[in-house]
C-alpha cells in the first residue's frame, strides 16, 4: 500500500509539472476600480434584439 501511495504522489507530481493539465492563469484584479472596468465591459456590449413576438401588435 505504500508503495502505491508513493507511485500515486510521484504521478500527481509529474502531472502538476505539465503545463498542457496545469490550470490556466488569471490577472485578477480586486477592489472599486476593478469593478467599475468590469462594469464598463458588460455596457460596451451590444443589447440583445427585440424579439417578434414581444413587440405589440395593433387591434
Amino acid at each position: 500500500m505504500v508503495v502505491m501511495l508513493g507511485l500515486a504522489a510521484a504521478l500527481v507530481r509529474e502531472m502538476s509539472d505539465d503545463p498542457l493539465l496545469a490550470p490556466p492563469t488569471r490577472n485578477r484584479r480586486y477592489g472599486l476600480a476593478a469593478a467599475v472596468r468590469t462594469a464598463r465591459s458588460y455596457d460596451d456590449e451590444d443589447p440583445p434584439p427585440v424579439r417578434h413576438y414581444l413587440r405589440r401588435r395593433p387591434r
